[in-house]
């Protein structure tokens, strides 16, 4: 709490220290309604998380590298890797993350296509199911660039994609996947975040019955993704550590404000 100034003759100053104080209030308290909403999202990660240091793919030097980021989600997705029902689930809990209309239908994995080549425009990751396809465009670090079409990849890649690939009359829903859940040009598009498919992973490992090996591997993605595939100045794993060690003081929210709003705006409403 603030402490008054000792001249109480002083009111205007003493009306500016009731102000702050009031300002104080509402931030702490805006924090505390905002960090409960935060603590029901982030929960899975708290028993999936490894260690930052046993980060293979940062020790490696993968940080923020876009296409392996597309090819590592690609494989957690692929039924030719983990079988049906794995890759089903996973694809599953993805889409519903989404609001994917009829995301909870499909009937099972799709095969992730990554880098198409098609006349020129690549999308980065096709799933094509029997009642829809979804088109992921990702960023690590730059913006939107436009196609040979003349239109942004947001915009173009669904025109290109049913064209080539036969869709039809089948919906196709684009995701835009960022570190900092940037807008996508084409306003109907899905922005999402690496944060989000950790929490994705994260929910599948509790849930799933896994093998040893596919736990192990998907924890690792999910650690790196949380730890790495975030804003500068987001650190979930230390916002974590702190809130599951009961630590929820107004000296420890104000430390941890910025990392709190910020990590919100990552996450869906």
């Amino acid at each position: 709490m603030l402490n008054a100034p000792a001249n109480g003759g002083e009111a205007g100053l003493g009306v500016a220290w009731a102000f702050l104080e009031h300002g104080r209030r509402l931030t702490i308290g805006s924090a505390r309604e905002l960090l409960g909403k935060l603590e029901d999202q982030l929960r899975p990660l708290r028993h999936v998380l490894q260690d930052s240091r046993m980060d293979m793919f940062r020790v490696a030097g993968l940080t923020w590298a876009e296409d392996v980021y597309t090819e590592l989600i690609a494989w957690a997705f692929d039924p030719q890797v983990h079988g049906e029902t794995i890759a089903t689930a996973v694809q599953r809990a993805w889409l519903e993350s989404l609001s994917i209309d009829r995301a909870s239908q499909i009937s099972g994995a799709a095969i992730p296509e990554t880098q198409l080549w098609l006349d020129g425009e690549i999308p980065d990751l096709v799933l094509q199911y029997d009642q829809f396809a979804v088109v992921v465009e990702a960023k690590t670090g730059t913006g939107e660039h436009r196609t040979r079409s003349g239109k942004y990849q947001t915009e173009s890649y669904p025109d290109v994609v049913r064209h080539h690939l036969g869709c039809g009359d089948n919906p196709i829903h684009v995701v835009f996947l960022t570190i900092d859940r940037t807008p996508p040009v084409n306003g109907k598009a899905i922005p999402t975040t690496y944060l989000s498919f950790a929490l994705v992973l994260a929910d599948v490992v509790r849930q799933v019955d896994l093998p040893n090996d596919v736990t192990v591997a998907y924890r690792m993605l999910a650690t790196h993704f949380a730890n790495c595939a975030t804003p500068e100045g987001v650190n979930v794993p230390e916002l974590l550590d702190d809130l599951h060690g009961g630590c929820k003081d107004d000296a420890t929210l104000i430390r941890h404000l910025s990392t709190i709003q910020r990590t919100s705006a990552l996450l869906k409403d």
